[in-house]
């Protein structure tokens, strides 16, 4: 596995982003648009590491010129948290859903 070290994004569970919709509906959130992910940011590689995290599977991190792309992608993809927040809505860190995540395969 040869994931990228220089791309950093907000891993996303699924559950989190049901679980603000079931939120927003239940709040009466106003229309409009909110960006969600879950908390905290790292590398594709960070997250493929604490993913294989007690696996004998190694992850060796590399460059993204090693994925050639037509389109541009940025370095930094990581979307503000603010609106969502200030609803009240409680984001887990991208950490903390994967452990839950983990414990709900088992």
């Amino acid at each position: 596995m040869k994931p990228e070290f220089n791309q950093i994004g907000r891993p996303t569970w699924t559950k989190t982003l049901a679980e603000f919709m079931s939120y927003a509906v239940e709040e009466k959130l106003a229309y409009g648009l909110y960006q969600l992910s879950n908390d905290d940011s790292c590398s594709w590689y960070d997250f493929a590491c604490e993913i294989l995290k007690d696996t004998q599977v190694q992850a060796e991190p590399v460059d993204s010129t090693a994925f050639p792309q037509k389109a541009y992608r940025p370095k930094h993809s990581v979307m503000s948290l603010d609106k969502v927040k200030a609803t009240g809505f409680e984001i887990p860190t991208w950490q903390n859903a994967l452990q839950s995540f983990k414990i709900n395969l088992k």
